[in-house]
């Protein structure tokens, strides 16, 4: 997964840097040759698109730099870190798998979340036995780490929540009846929310949403205030009314 993103990423700012140094100069001198630059729509696209590129390279060179430094040898074995599949059980005895990553790679249906997230925090460097706490919305709630194992990708994960005999919901946003989601997609009272009243495609519309918003903001998954504008557009697109504060 690591050689995959820093592959990503050297793609990612090769591709960048062209653009910087080759294509964005030929449209901006293309530009300047039509005469008058204060109605020109070309020219300001260029150079609103050449700003956007420039803060792109260093937010990606700054990536880059800081993955040269991680030696996945010097990683714990014997607690939760970066690659660790982690088995939780809460107070009702459920338990759920996840699979500690980088933000790049999250994909909550597949069980991955970022360490920077806040149940990748709590997780960060637990032990089997250790009880760790998921500040949510309406409450911290408790888990115990069941068992920590090594790098590589999970099987999907047992939800909290996961709804066993409906196959069916009645969706709030679309007003019909229609294939649920098989879990729920975060691990607390917003994701048991959505698992109840959303039905399957319009949460797959909603994912796409997310990612418009990720990219439209140059949000930074890292930082828990993009999670913060990622959830109010969640909920604002799905037509739900925030978690209620415990």
């Amino acid at each position: 997964m690591l050689d995959e993103l820093r592959n990503q990423l050297h793609q990612q700012i090769a591709d960048l840097d062209r653009e910087l140094r080759v294509e964005l100069p030929e449209l901006i001198g293309k530009a300047v040759a039509m005469g008058d630059l204060r109605e020109n729509a070309e020219y300001s696209a260029a150079l609103e698109r050449q700003e956007f590129v420039r803060a792109r390279l260093s937010q990606l060179t700054r990536r880059q730099s800081e993955l040269s430094a991680i030696n996945l040898r010097d990683l714990p074995r014997d607690r939760a870190a970066f690659g660790s599949r982690v088995e939780l059980e809460d107070g009702d005895g459920e338990r759920q798998e996840w699979h500690l990553v980088f933000p790049e790679f999250v994909d909550f249906d597949g069980g991955m979340i970022s360490t920077a997230s806040p149940l990748g925090r709590a997780i960060l460097g637990a032990r089997p036995g250790d009880e760790v706490t998921l500040e949510a919305p309406d409450g911290a709630r408790a888990y115990v780490v069941i068992e920590v194992t090594g790098t590589g990708y999970p099987v999907r994960p047992t939800r909290t929540g996961r709804r066993k005999a409906m196959a069916e919901v009645t969706c709030t946003r679309c007003g019909q009846t229609r294939e649920a989601l098989e879990s729920a997609p975060y691990p607390d009272d917003m994701g048991q929310k959505i698992l109840e009243k959303i039905c399957a495609a319009c949460w797959h519309e909603c994912k796409e949403m997310q990612v418009m918003v990720i990219n439209e903001y140059r949000l930074d998954l890292s930082d828990p205030r993009a999670h913060e504008i990622l959830e109010k557009s969640t909920l604002e697109f799905l037509g739900l009314n925030p978690p209620a504060a415990g």
